[in-house]
């Protein structure tokens, strides 16, 4: 996440975070590109613009793994990496118990 400074991120996420409450199909689903995102995992059996596959906290292909992965730049294969503001939301909404 290094397109955005330190003191960017934490006011973006804090601006986030009092604002609403995140929901997968108005903030999240968004998020999936249908390439390389989701075409690349559903090669592999992981449908990310299922609410039920993503919100499997702990599960491999779940949102804690996928979180990991696009934090960490490991996802998308190939890229393009996701930005600071994906991240974050990805995050936020995971902590906020992933609503629907």
């Amino acid at each position: 996440m290094a397109d955005l400074p330190d003191a960017a991120v934490m006011a973006f996420e804090e601006l986030l975070e009092e604002r609403t409450t995140l929901s997968f199909e108005r903030d999240i689903k968004p998020l999936f590109r249908a390439d390389p995102d989701v075409a690349h995992m559903e090669a592999r059996g992981l449908d990310l613009t299922d609410f039920a596959q993503v919100s499997r906290l702990r599960a491999i292909g779940g949102a804690l793994d996928i979180f990991r992965r696009v934090e960490n730049g490991n996802m998308p294969i190939g890229g393009p990496q996701w930005t600071a503001p994906m991240v974050i939301t990805f995050g936020i909404w995971i902590k906020q118990g992933m609503k629907p």
